[in-house]
């Protein structure tokens, strides 16, 4: 068998693939080992067809600018990806002949094998998409016949192509050919070599970051904060949000601050923002990184952008997003964490996402409302609720999960937030139910007391909701229940494992972003039909392979 007999079906294997979901974000089902020359041109001809649909969706003369420039930035990054993976097979190549001495007589050809390879795998892209416009059923006569006729010089293209790849390399077998490899030196991609890139590039001494809600992306910043803060720690962080997410700045390494902002007292309305915008340039910020990239943001980052500031704002992915819920594309999308940290990267700070947990210190308040514990006493968490109904197990079966887990294990004891509105929708029923019962709202008071008390429960039960973010942070296993909205959106807790999700696979799933859809079965049976069984399972899970935590 040649090489090309070897790389072609490999080819047409990646162009069916790849047209199944017909996506630039789906997951590379690559099946072939890791380190082998089939897997690296599944890997290569995967970029030349996801980089080949970036080329015609960029094309779009409705594309909006930002959606056009995030996509640009995303095809030099293919680029790039496409030149290293041509350059690793000819690496291949170069071990397969290193041995074979050249003959006196030997010649150097004009390109590599694997620059050859790049073209047939790109000329595999183009054989697949003419026949398709030559059986195209809405196409005319003539188009058809124009496309028939271009398909045969495409298809006469690839017999010369292959007959001469597999000359060239029976030639570097025999020594009759030399090869070299000669590095592709990209300046563009490179912010050493880029002028753009290099004269922009200037040192970041005090960055404010802006995110103003909700309660749960606020919390997703934190290991990025704590994670940009232990690795510059001579960088002087501002972290500029609402007043009652400060306990979630006060533990993090000394170089971070926390700027609070009352947008409904002390900055209302343009002359507000314009105020904080002059506080921040005085506080000594040079460089804004925007979260959140909403009106008020955008206000506040393009009046310091005036003043001199650099700043750089999230994409937040909503056509990705919004092809996700259409059932367009499929896979994980980037995480927020992830997002947050590419505006970083953006500013020139690289940060490595290596959280552990939010350090929490010693609180007697805690220590007296847990009291001494048995050894067989584990504390569970439970928080019910979410903004949106969507988002919402329905609280009669949640109870019924709680039972269950209750009659296994009697002595545990049950902790459940949220706002005193929303426990007084189940407080009769659920006491009644459950006597080692404990409402958070009626005990403790503010965010900080409730991230103590996170910090020492054994396991949590939560919605797609902040209290499933909150407990990840301080480092408590989330048993996460999903309905219409779904993980691969990209907001699943810090750390969380993907064996505590709960949810059902249904075809309409996921059906919104945020969960504020209206069911169009009207049932919620995203939720309906997920068993309290499996809840209780998933925390039996986790209290079997773990003591109560004050027994460690």
């Amino acid at each position: 068998m040649t090489f090309t007999e070897k790389a072609w079906p490999i080819f047409e294997q990646v162009v069916r693939d790849y047209h199944k979901t017909d996506s630039i974000d789906a997951a590379v089902p690559n099946p072939f080992t890791p380190q082998t020359i089939e897997y690296d041109l599944y890997r290569k001809c995967w970029i030349d067809a996801a980089q080949w649909h970036m080329e015609d969706l960029i094309r779009d003369p409705e594309i909006d600018p930002q959606e056009g420039m995030t996509l640009k930035h995303r095809i030099d990054k293919s680029n790039q990806e496409r030149t290293d993976l041509v350059e690793l097979i000819d690496s291949y190549f170069l071990s397969l002949f290193h041995e074979v001495k050249p003959l006196p007589t030997a010649t150097i050809n004009t390109e590599t094998p694997a620059w050859a390879v790049d073209r047939l795998s790109i000329l595999s892209l183009k054989i697949w998409h003419m026949r398709e416009q030559a059986e195209r059923p809405d196409a005319s006569a003539d188009h058809k016949a124009r496309s028939e006729q271009r398909l045969n010089v495409l298809l006469e293209q690839k017999s010369d192509l292959c007959g001469a790849l597999d000359a060239l390399l029976d030639d570097l077998a025999a020594g009759r050919k030399v090869m070299k490899l000669y590095k592709q030196m990209k300046l563009y991609n490179d912010p050493e070599t880029n002028p753009v890139l290099y004269k922009n590039k200037t040192s970041v001494r005090h960055i404010a970051i802006l995110r103003f809600s909700a309660l749960g992306d606020i919390a997703m910043t934190v290991p990025v904060v704590d994670c940009l803060a232990k690795q510059y720690p001579d960088l002087r962080i501002t972290v500029v949000s609402r007043p009652f997410v400060g306990p979630l700045f006060e533990h993090l390494p000394q170089n971070v601050d926390f700027f609070p902002v009352d947008l409904r007292k002390d900055y209302v309305g343009l002359r507000g923002l314009w105020r904080l915008a002059r506080q921040l340039k005085r506080h000594g910020v040079d460089a804004v990184a925007d979260f959140h990239n909403v009106l008020r943001t955008i206000v506040i980052r393009r009046i310091l952008q005036f003043h001199g500031l650099r700043v750089e704002h999230i994409d937040k992915g909503r056509a990705e997003k919004r092809r996700l819920v259409a059932h367009t594309s499929h896979g994980r999308l980037p995480s927020s964490f992830e997002r947050y940290n590419k505006v970083l990267a953006a500013l020139g700070l690289d940060v490595t996402l290596n959280f552990q947990r939010l350090a929490q210190p010693a609180s007697p308040f805690i220590d007296e409302l847990l009291g001494p514990r048995g050894k067989t006493e584990y504390l569970l968490g439970v928080a019910p609720f979410a903004a949106h109904r969507g988002k919402i197990y329905p609280t009669g079966k949640l109870a019924d999960a709680l039972a269950l887990i209750l009659e296994q294990r009697p002595s545990t004891r049950l902790f459940v937030f949220g706002t005193p509105r929303e426990m007084d929708t189940i407080r009769k029923e659920w006491d009644d139910r459950f006597p080692r019962i404990v409402f958070v709202s009626d005990t403790l008071r503010g965010l900080g007391q409730e991230l103590q008390l996170m910090g020492r429960l054994d396991a949590m039960i939560s919605m797609d909701s902040a209290n499933m973010h909150l407990a990840s942070l301080v480092g408590c296993p989330v048993v996460s229940i999903w309905g219409q909205t779904h993980p691969d959106a990209g907001f699943m807790g810090w750390g969380q494992m993907g064996a505590n999700l709960v949810q059902q696979e249904l075809s309409c799933r996921p059906c919104s972003i945020f969960g504020n859809k209206p069911c169009r079965f009207g049932d919620y049976r995203c939720m309906q039909k997920i068993s309290p069984n499996i809840i209780a399972a998933k925390i039996d899970e986790i209290f079997t392979g773990k003591k109560p935590k004050e027994i460690v």
